[in-house]
């Protein structure tokens, strides 16, 4: 309702309205242009979000985690070699 009065009282007094007529008259001011849109590929993405957001003292650690998976699968996959290895070559011939 608060509104509605307020519009009345514009467009009710002739100066006002023809303040706000030119004010209607006159071009919108250009939009602000947007922000760079982030990378749709998720490291580009990840690398973006490091770049702009790190703060002082921060360290990206993410090449430290994907080294330490790699590490621990070889380490799998090495003591399964072995594992085999022990069954055919001596556990299996001793029950035959």
């Amino acid at each position: 309702m608060a509104a509605i009065n307020e519009a009345w009282t514009v467009l009710g007094d002739p100066k006002r309205r023809a303040e706000y007529d030119r004010l209607l008259a006159e071009p919108a001011p250009a939009p602000p242009p947007s922000p760079p849109r982030p990378p749709r590929h998720a490291t580009a993405a990840r690398q973006a979000a490091v770049e702009d957001d790190a703060e002082p003292g921060w360290v990206d650690h993410t090449g430290d985690l994907r080294r330490f998976r790699m590490l621990i699968t070889g380490v799998v996959v090495l003591l399964g070699l072995i594992m085999l290895l022990v069954f055919v070559f001596i556990i299996w011939p001793q029950s035959a």
